[in-house]
């Protein structure tokens, strides 16, 4: 099945300037690279005893659909999540897939009265600045279910060296005022955020609950074709 596309998708904009604006190649990478972390996220969750079609599943952060679309094929329910209403009705048209609308401004989110089993959160972390990261991420991590899981990506320090963005010794965290959004979004709250993954782990160190352990770690490419990968369960024993 082709993947529906919508002309102000940034993430095809961002292909088509990879593939020196040749439509035919740009659309197919649109298509595999958000089918294939779907499938990943699908097989390591039957590999490790559940079944997707069963499971609820919050594409968090989905822009206009590109993995959501491939979660409808995939699993038993399916929401999605982002900043403006022209990305949520584009999928409830291509999908018949529901959302509700994220904020930039964390408080002013209007999350749904429930959990789910799954959150997918591709490439909003890789943005936030160090500020603001672990309330989101706490913000985030209550919304998957008891013995749920949070697949969630960061622009990790091995990817951001291949782009000649080098790390300062010892730091776990860099932060430039820099995004794709042509000016949309305020590039000094949502910018471009390269972390390592002790960073990660120090926020999940740092939860007033302890609610979120780590279960999977994959490197860009081991996962995703760039970015790092975390995987994250959800204790049993804690009730919000």
């Amino acid at each position: 099945m082709t993947a529906a596309i919508h002309p102000s998708d940034e993430m095809f904009k961002t292909a088509l300037i990879t593939f020196g604006r040749d439509e035919a190649k740009a659309r197919a990478f649109y298509e595999s690279s958000g089918r294939r972390n779907v499938e990943a996220v699908a097989n390591w969750l039957r590999e490790h005893g559940c079944d997707p079609s069963t499971m609820s599943v919050l594409d968090f952060a989905c822009g206009f659909g590109r993995m959501t679309q491939h979660f409808a094929r995939e699993f038993g329910e399916v929401m999605c999540s982002d900043l403006e209403p022209d990305m949520l009705h584009f999928i409830k048209e291509t999908t018949d897939v529901d959302g509700f609308l994220s904020n930039t401004d964390l408080a002013r989110v209007k999350w749904p009265a429930r959990e789910f089993d799954v959150i997918f959160s591709y490439s909003l972390f890789t943005h936030l600045h160090p500020d603001i990261w672990a309330a989101w991420f706490e913000a985030v991590s209550e919304r998957v279910k008891p013995g749920g899981f949070l697949f969630l990506t960061t622009r990790g320090v091995e990817f951001a060296r291949k782009t000649g963005e080098e790390m300062p010794d010892g730091a776990t965290v860099q932060f430039t005022e820099k995004n794709e959004t042509e000016g949309r979004l305020d590039a000094s709250i949502y910018g471009r955020t390269t972390v390592s993954r002790e960073f990660v782990d120090a926020a999940i160190a740092a939860q007033s609950e302890k609610r979120m352990v780590r279960v999977a770690y994959f490197k860009g490419g081991e996962f995703d074709q760039y970015q790092d990968m975390h995987v994250l369960a959800r204790a049993t024993d804690l009730h919000r």
